[in-house]
């Protein structure tokens, strides 16, 4: 792992303590990746694991070898933009349920010509994943 966690005794006992106290599943989800990585999981496990990105991974480790335990339960989303496709996320849902869409790239196309709005097939994955909508499976 490029970079790697290492906790003390200390750090270990407080990271026991705050997962077991964590409510909001954000952090938790921050706090048991680290304890992952201080067990050696690779990231890609992690990852799966957890149901993030690897690069969300990579980015939590990044964060706690810079400013350890207490920098996990802050979450930064002041500042941030919201996304475009949050205005449509109805449309979006409706759009892939009425025409059965299974495949990312139908997404984008309909983004496109409908909307005006090119997303990259990583990135409009991970906007899917993380808002709960699914693509329809298609019978094979």
């Amino acid at each position: 792992m490029a970079y790697s966690i290492e906790l003390s005794s200390i750090e270990v006992a407080e990271l026991k303590r705050l997962r077991r106290g964590e409510k909001d599943g954000k952090i938790l989800r921050r706090y048991q990746c680290v304890w992952m990585a201080h067990e050696g999981l690779p990231k890609k496990e992690i990852a799966s694991r957890l149901g993030v990105n690897i690069d969300t991974v990579t980015d939590w480790v990044k964060l706690f070898n810079k400013e350890r335990l207490a920098g996990l339960s802050k979450l930064h989303y002041e500042g941030r933009r919201p996304s475009a496709l949050d205005a449509i996320k109805d449309l979006l849902i409706k759009h892939i349920r009425e025409q059965s869409i299974s495949k990312l790239s139908e997404l984008q196309d309909f983004l496109e010509a409908k909307h005006s709005i090119a997303v990259e097939h990583s990135w409009l994955s991970r906007y899917c994943k993380k808002n709960s909508i699914a693509l329809i499976k298609r019978q094979g």
